[in-house]
């Protein structure tokens, strides 16, 4: 989709943080995106979207994981 891209051509789905919330429009409602590498104070579950590497790589923060279809948190100490 045309506003998947930045004006270099670029997918911002892949690198923009500020879309990690986001459920694209014309997602079929059978399916799910699922990111990481994002920090996130807790994983991020919701209609269509999940979001669950809450270190995002970053050292000293915790890492989490998603059971699913269950959406069951693992979180580490």
């Amino acid at each position: 989709r045309p506003w998947w891209y930045d004006s270099f051509g670029h997918p911002l789905w892949l690198y923009d943080k500020g879309l990690v919330p986001v459920v694209p429009p014309d997602l079929p409602v059978d399916h799910l995106v699922v990111s990481g590498h994002t920090p996130q104070p807790a994983a991020y579950i919701a209609a269509g979207r999940l979001v669950c590497d809450t270190s995002g790589g970053q050292p000293g923060r915790r890492l989490s994981a998603v059971h699913w279809p269950s959406a069951r948190v693992f979180t580490s100490g």
